[in-house]
This record gives C-alpha cells, sequence and structure tokens, in this order.
C-alpha cells in the first residue's frame, strides 16, 4: 500500500508540473494571439480613419473617445518621410473606474493631397494580463484539487 501512495504522489506532482508548464505557454500563446488581432484591428482601424481624412479633410479636426481613442497631427514632411509604424502597450487613467487601464497603442504617418503629414494615434483597450494571470492559477488550483 505505501508503493501505491508513493506511486500516486509522485504522478500527482508529475501531473501538477505538467499543468503548469501547460498553462505558462497556454498564456503566452493567448496573448499572442490577442495582441496580434488587436494590431490587426488598430491597422483597419487605421486604414478607415486615414481613407475618411483624404476624402473629407475635417474628419482631422476630429478625436474619438468612446472605445478607442485617436487623434491626428500635423508632423514636419522630414518626419512624415522616415516615419516608422510603431505599435506599444501603455496605460490610460479611467476616470469613470478610478482607475488605470491597459491600451494598445499605434502610430502610423500618411500624406495629404495638400503635401502635408500627418501622424495618426490610435489606442484601444486591451486584455488585462493581471487578471489573466490570476484567473489560470485559480482554474490550476481548482483543477489540481480534483486530482
Amino acid at each position: 500500500m505505501k508503493l501505491l501512495h508513493y506511486t500516486y504522489r509522485k504522478l500527482s506532482l508529475l501531473l501538477l508540473l505538467l499543468m503548469a508548464v501547460w498553462g505558462v505557454l497556454f498564456y503566452y500563446a493567448i496573448i499572442d494571439e490577442v495582441v496580434d488581432e488587436t494590431d490587426d484591428t488598430l491597422e483597419n482601424y487605421a486604414h478607415i480613419l486615414i481613407e475618411s481624412a483624404l476624402h473629407d479633410p475635417a474628419v482631422l479636426e476630429t478625436e474619438g473617445s468612446l472605445m478607442s481613442f485617436y487623434e491626428f497631427t500635423p508632423i514636419s514632411e522630414e518626419e512624415g518621410r522616415r516615419y516608422q509604424e510603431v505599435f506599444y502597450d501603455s496605460t490610460v487613467y479611467i476616470e469613470l473606474e478610478d482607475e488605470d487601464e491597459p491600451v494598445r497603442i499605434m502610430r502610423t504617418a500618411f500624406r495629404m493631397p495638400d503635401g502635408q503629414y500627418y501622424e495618426l494615434t490610435l489606442m484601444i483597450s486591451i486584455l488585462e494580463r493581471d487578471d489573466m494571470v490570476e484567473a489560470m492559477l485559480w482554474y490550476l488550483r481548482f483543477c489540481s484539487c480534483y486530482f
């Protein structure tokens, strides 16, 4: 009977270790996919906004503020020519929730027909990674109780 308990204990530890490794790999796979989809959404939204600005320059005076934020900023011709599109994560203070929320930001530049370059900054809310890690640890602990 001691051998059976010893074997079960070792297998349980091995299974817990495998679940932990799987959890870490799963977390990074999900985060990578979420970031990729968010970047695609930002690119599509930027394309729509740029097309709107090219057809109606009055759009350059607007700012988004509901589910996402966007802003057009005039830049010099030199900056516009050597501009590199960038994506990065940041936080923004949300007054309604009284806390900083994570956002994904995209900055890109484009040229209007009159030759003026503009920088477009887009922000969109993203998944809170702390909450995801917390949930995964809770589920890992919950599932390990049944073994």
